[in-house]
């Protein structure tokens, strides 16, 4: 078992955006991963629990699909 950190004490670095990157890719390659979200603003736990549905419109509706 391997263990990776992702911290730095100034905000709005990447910090989240590089973990769920980092997880989804090695969990793409079959490796079991867990994330432990420590920050009191919980964006990770936010982005990796969100319903995520193609009933309702996202941004990525707008962005890509050119339709929200």
């Amino acid at each position: 078992m391997k263990t990776l950190a992702v911290v730095n004490h100034k905000g709005g670095v990447g910090k989240t955006t590089l973990t769920v990157v980092l997880l989804h890719l090695l969990a793409e390659r079959g490796l079991k991963v867990l994330a432990v979200d420590l920050d009191p603003q919980a964006n990770l736990t936010l982005c990796l629990t969100q319903n995520i549905s193609e009933d309702i419109p996202q941004s990525y509706h707008l962005l890509i699909k050119g339709s929200s």
